[in-house]
């Protein structure tokens, strides 16, 4: 069986000590469930759905604990290829077009639900703000206009096919009471409460 991600063989990895898995594009995770099914192999589905960098969203497939990763590869080696597939000729362009339907229809919804961005201080790496992907420049602008030192995290991540996140980190220094009162102005002025 093809990554349409990739367009290589889909692989069992053994990374996990107790546990094989399989990665793969979302867009597959209906056919790959389908087939180990049909071979009887125990599984669970990872929660999260997970976009990087704007790529195609992933998520994860676990193999019961005790299950022979060299039988469910071969399953997998047993799909044949699409025809006329080469699995040279990286076709992005296709991989592209499984998503990227989807990802409009999310960035559609996320521009009609505004909710008001915070500053969050959750863990001990300094305060951050975490908002749609969509907001990162008007947000940076807005921080740099008032002399706020930060920096985006280089990851968007997509969480069970929702809108694409972005984290804005402020360091251990920033201030996040002063940060937020400029966030509250933000969300004043765009009606968001």
């Amino acid at each position: 069986m093809i990554d349409v991600t990739t367009r290589k063989p889909l692989r069992v990895s053994n990374l996990e000590t107790s546990t094989s898995r399989i990665d793969l594009a979302f867009s597959q995770l209906a056919e790959v469930r389908r087939l180990l099914d049909e071979h009887g192999i125990r599984y669970s589905v990872g929660k999260f759905i997970i976009s990087l960098n704007d790529g195609p969203e992933k998520t994860v497939i676990r193999l019961a604990p005790g299950t022979n990763a060299a039988e469910v590869q071969a399953i997998l080696d047993n799909v044949p290829f699409p025809p006329g597939f080469d699995a040279n000729a990286a076709d992005e362009a296709q991989a592209a077009k499984q998503v990227a339907e989807p990802r409009d229809a999310l960035a559609e919804k996320e521009c009609t639900v505004r909710k008001p961005l915070r500053v969050s201080t959750e863990g001990g790496a300094g305060p951050f703000i975490r908002l749609p992907a969509s907001r990162v420049e008007e947000i940076q602008r807005i921080l740099k206009i008032h002399g706020v030192r930060h920096w985006v995290k280089e990851n968007y991540i997509s969480l069970n096919g929702g809108p694409f996140a972005a984290v804005i980190e402020l360091g251990y220094g920033g201030n996040a009471s002063a940060v937020q009162a400029i966030l509250d102005r933000v969300n004043g002025e765009q009606g968001v409460s």
